[in-house]
């Protein structure tokens, strides 16, 4: 073998000193800008460098070990290590800065390792003691200059898709530097070839001009990258700003306009409205219901349902209108050029688009919404007054049944304030102790002895007098005092009822109303078995009555609590039976103790044979599951005869008792 090519060796220790400052910059870049493919990039170009390095070394001393075997082994080894280990981080980085994905490191560590053992294989049957042969110099690096002129012409074809779609100029320094790398490692493929035949002269000869195109071409790739990531920078700050100003301007979770937008556009539709005579509608909607959602299946799940909602929304409205929600289950449509006879035409198709089925996980939901709509000019001059007009249309839809529509009208007004009073005034109600319990008595059937009482709320306000339920129950959980209200109903009732139990009836029960909210707590069931050990009152003395909707919201969770209070033999019943969404094959597993038949089954009878097929049927299958039935809303003697002819085991009703204060109802106990 002959001597060394100073000048060769010279080249490589110029070529490693270049990949070492390049290794170093990329390693600073990622320091600061923390991109993963700048890392893989500075690990390639470290490899680089040990690979230069090691080559040169084994130039150098070659000859001074001609009798070291392991010596020239372990050269050649850390050799081809590096040079492979540097296209694998080199196309590593490629990928994950053209794709922005990530590359898994377990996948890296795979790569990294197999090639680590292909490297060794090839080092111990290509490396003899030295003087080392040109066919095996070929074999170990000429090879793997193959592999890296292929590796770095890919990554730079790669990113030239890229550049050529509108990257910078940046980008282009640094394709032009790896194509040219790419090149230059295919030129010493060729050149360690052509030392086969023609002997290592031909490869000292190529390596002397080696050195200044590699040093030229590290410079150009360090300024391609320091331009690049300026450039990506900048691009990222630009995308930043758009984000920050469309979040500035739209909803969240939905990307619908929020309030800012929609009164900028409001306001737009109006100035317009005002030169070409045209009408203007605000539809302001709320979902009914929407926080029964929430409470027993998630926030996670009314996300998706409003999601669902605004979708709905925005394939149903024109070009030209928008679809704005407000905040947490409010949306606002703004209809330009509309004919006020089509009002109600659009509040309809609005109406059936999201009462329509709504599949959210295993979840099959079910929700309406109360419109309240306006039209410009005639039912307000400016954005805040449309809107808050159209609130209070909304509201007045929402207490006329839900699942409608209403257009505002001047009258509304003193409702909405009548309302707002009212709500302010059951903030204090518990407090100030206003709220009242009557007790219903619950007759049995063939005796006519009292079995039981519910427990109804009513509030003795100091203006209006005694209001009955329907009066303020619905405003309980807007205000949000449902919790409140709930839990001193229940104390209450069985407070009182313990009383009643000490003073000469054993045997009598009380059955309290729950709401959604409450029963939707996780802690519910220690709730009200903390409240029975307070008053010290029996848990078979209680009788928790849960409506159908309740209990179906979140059947799963539904059951957990109601066999947690069973468990404690607390009593639970199911109330007004067949008015929500039944579920046979829930019930069944529901550990219930009496069906109640909703009182508007019971008012169609006897004339009603719907109604008596009903009544017949529900009463049949609540045997058949040993549970006992109670009739609600019972009124005249021919309701009484034919529940009477369909063994109903319990009857409720102004016929039989009225709700009583606790004095009254005591006096008919006795």
């Amino acid at each position: 073998m002959p001597h060394p090519n100073p000048n060769a060796i010279a080249m490589l220790l110029v070529q490693s000193a270049g990949a070492v400052l390049l290794a170093t910059l990329l390693h600073g870049y990622n320091r600061h800008y923390r991109r993963d493919y700048l890392l893989q990039w500075s690990r390639s170009w470290w490899a680089l460098a040990t690979f230069l390095i090691a080559s040169a070394v084994a130039q150098t001393v070659a000859r001074g070990m001609p009798h070291r075997y392991w010596a020239g082994v372990a050269l050649a080894a850390v050799t081809l290590v590096a040079g492979y280990w540097q296209i694998a981080w080199l196309l590593v980085g490629t990928a994950e800065v053209t794709t922005q994905q990530l590359v898994p490191a377990r996948r890296i560590r795979w790569i990294l390792l197999a090639l680590l053992a292909g490297a060794i294989i090839a080092t111990l049957l290509f490396t003899t003691a030295p003087p080392f042969s040109p066919e095996q110099d070929f074999a170990r690096r000429g090879v793997r200059s193959l592999a890296a002129g292929v590796a770095f012409l890919i990554a730079g074809a790669a990113m030239w898709r890229g550049w050529s779609q509108g990257a910078g100029w940046g980008r282009g320094l640094v394709i032009a530097a790896f194509l040219g790398y790419g090149l230059e490692e295919l030129q010493y493929f060729a050149a360690s070839l052509v030392q086969v035949t023609d002997g290592p002269e031909s490869l000292f000869a190529y390596t002397a001009y080696l050195g200044p195109v590699d040093a030229i071409l590290q410079w150009v790739l360090g300024i391609g990258m320091v331009a690049w990531l300026l450039e990506e920078e900048r691009w990222q700050v630009g995308v930043a700003a758009e984000q920050i100003q469309h979040l500035a301007y739209h909803d969240v979770l939905t990307g619908l306009p929020n309030r800012l937008l929609f009164i900028d556009r409001l306001q737009v539709a109006l100035a317009q409205s005002r030169r070409s005579k045209r009408k203007v509608a605000l539809y302001f909607l709320d979902l009914d219901r929407f926080k029964d959602v929430n409470d027993s299946l998630g926030h996670s799940t009314g996300d998706e349902l409003l999601k669902g909602a605004a979708q709905r929304l925005s394939r149903i409205s024109r070009q030209g209108d928008t679809v704005a929600r407000l905040g947490g289950d409010e949306f606002t449509l703004l209809v330009r050029d509309i004919a006020p006879e089509d009002l109600g035409l659009v509040a309809g198709k609005i109406l059936e688009a999201i009462a329509a089925p709504y599949q959210v996980g295993n979840h099959e939901l079910h929700v309406s919404t109360s419109i309240g709509m306006c039209l410009f000019p005639d039912d307000g001059a400016d954005p805040e007054a449309l809107l808050k007009n159209a609130d209070t249309a909304m509201y007045y839809a929402k207490e006329h049944g839900r699942n409608t529509y209403a257009q505002y009208t001047g009258s509304m007004n003193v409702r909405a304030q009548d309302r707002l009073q009212l709500e302010n005034d059951l903030r204090r109600a518990i407090a100030n102790g206003e709220l009242r319990l009557h007790y219903q008595a619950i007759t049995n059937r063939v005796s006519g002895k009292v079995e039981g009482v519910e427990a109804l709320v009513r509030w003795q306000h100091p203006a209006r007098g005694l209001l009955l339920p329907g009066a303020f129950l619905h405003l309980a959980d807007s205000v949000g005092v449902t919790d409140a209200l709930d839990e001193w109903v229940l104390r209450e009732a069985c407070r009182q009822v313990r009383a009643w139990r000490a003073a000469g009836h054993p045997e009598l029960r009380v059955a309290v109303n729950v709401s959604a909210r409450p029963f939707q707590r996780p802690d519910f069931a220690e709730r009200v078995l903390r409240v029975l050990a307070e008053v010290d009152l029996p848990p078979a003395a209680l009788d928790l009555e849960i409506t159908e909707t309740v209990a179906m919201a979140n059947a799963e969770a539904s059951l957990t609590v109601i066999r947690a209070l069973k468990a404690r033999g607390v009593r639970i019943s199911i109330d007004d039976f067949g008015t929500g969404h039944s579920s046979l094959s829930y019930l069944r597993k529901f550990p219930l103790d009496t069906l109640k038949i909703d009182q508007s089954f019971v008012r169609d009878l006897p004339a009603d044979e719907n109604a008596r097929a009903i009544a017949a049927a529900v009463i049949d299958l609540a045997h058949r599951m040993k549970l006992s039935v109670v009739a609600e809303g019972v009124e005249s003697e021919d309701q009484r005869r034919v529940l009477d002819s369909h063994a109903c085991d319990q009857l409720q009703g102004f016929l039989l008792h009225r709700p009583l204060p606790p004095e009254e109802c005591e006096r008919l106990l006795d």
